[in-house]
């Protein structure tokens, strides 16, 4: 990716991560009748539920947090420092922004029935949508040799949008946050990817 089409793409997912917060949430009609009829497929088919749950596991926090530590510790122990610690600083310093936009944001989650899951924190952006794109991405970009480097940021992503999905599924997030966390985790993998071409560090 050309540094132009990376700048505009960064634009464009800042774009989407404003136009979340300003129209999505409980307010939103289109949030509430997704996360409404999810609701009523989940309470339909019991099997939706433990497919929720197993996607949401898995982009837990001991998954994503598991990524950067390793990922990280791997590309020390082969003697690329820089980019070990660029890696982990990346992903680490990217799940501490959600939290914080989470704390400002202080949306809401749906209500509409108990959740299946326990959640502690506010709604938007969703952690678990973000961290996912944010970890995977940077897996795929850094620690994948270049020839394999494309399919793997297309599993990156569909990996992650399969765990975002969960999340309204599981009736603990409006679509909304979950395109937003998704954004957000895109821009900052997007963000650690330039620090490495600026420092002249490969990939």
């Amino acid at each position: 990716m050309t540094k132009r089409s990376a700048l505009l793409l960064t634009a464009f997912l800042l774009l989407l991560i404003l136009v979340a917060w300003l129209v999505g949430g409980p307010s939103n009609p289109v949030d509430v009748a997704v996360v409404r009829w999810l609701m009523k497929q989940r309470l339909a088919h019991e099997w939706l539920e433990d497919v929720g749950i197993g996607l949401t596991m898995a982009g837990s926090s001991p998954t994503t947090v598991g990524i950067a530590l390793l990922g990280g510790a791997w590309l020390l122990w082969k003697d690329r420092h820089h980019r070990g610690l660029v890696f982990a600083a990346v992903i680490l310093s990217g799940r501490g922004m959600i939290e914080l936009i989470k704390a400002l944001v202080g949306r809401a989650r749906p209500a509409l029935d108990p959740h299946p899951v326990i959640v502690h924190s506010t709604s938007f952006p969703s952690g678990h949508s973000g961290n996912s794109m944010l970890a995977l991405l940077m897996a795929a970009m850094i620690l994948v040799p270049e020839r394999h480097r494309r399919p793997a940021v297309l599993l990156a992503v569909l990996g992650s949008v399969l765990v975002g999905m969960s999340r309204p599924l599981l009736g603990v997030h409006w679509p909304s946050d979950v395109i937003a966390g998704w954004s957000l985790g895109a821009a900052w993998a997007l963000g650690g990817v330039a620090i490495l071409r600026r420092q002249n560090l490969p990939r």
